[in-house]
């Protein structure tokens, strides 16, 4: 009878300590941190600091940033392999990252007053950039998901 009643409470135990895992786990998921650097951190290939590659520096000056065509093509060229190198949970997170601050009305005025590049022009409208940036972050997500 002791036996049966230990086995009964530790089944028990079990079941509500599980419950109380997905409970937690449940409150991890859903308070996620959406931070700015981020976005800066994907970008860090159009910087000055990222030096090692003359190629790139030309292909980033030949593009006006201010041509959603030529903005996108200069993604397409530099930054779908960079964002080809993070895994699924980083892309999406980035991905999940642009669109929250987008919806937020955010200037982006933290990512680009810290960040010299080899843009010839200033950006101009720095939330059609994000914009464009999202659009391309998406496709090359989908783009990772079929080749699977």
């Amino acid at each position: 009878m002791v036996t049966m009643i230990s086995a009964k409470l530790s089944e028990i135990s079990e079941k509500v300590l599980w419950r109380f895992y997905n409970a937690l786990r449940g409150i991890w998921l859903m308070v996620v941190y959406y931070s700015l650097w981020d976005i800066r951190s994907l970008l860090f290939v159009f910087g000055i600091e990222n030096t090692l590659y003359l190629e790139r520096e030309k292909i980033i000056v030949s593009k006006n940033v201010n041509d959603d065509r030529e903005l996108t093509e200069l993604f397409d060229i530099l930054l779908r392999p960079e964002f080809a190198r993070y895994n699924e949970i980083e892309r999406k997170l980035l991905i999940d990252t642009v669109a929250y601050f987008l919806e937020k009305d955010d200037s982006f005025d933290d990512v680009f007053s810290i960040m010299t590049t080899y843009f010839d022009d200033d950006v101009e409208d720095q939330r059609q950039f994000m914009r464009v940036l999202l659009i391309c972050l998406k496709r090359y997500g989908d783009e990772i998901k079929s080749r699977g």
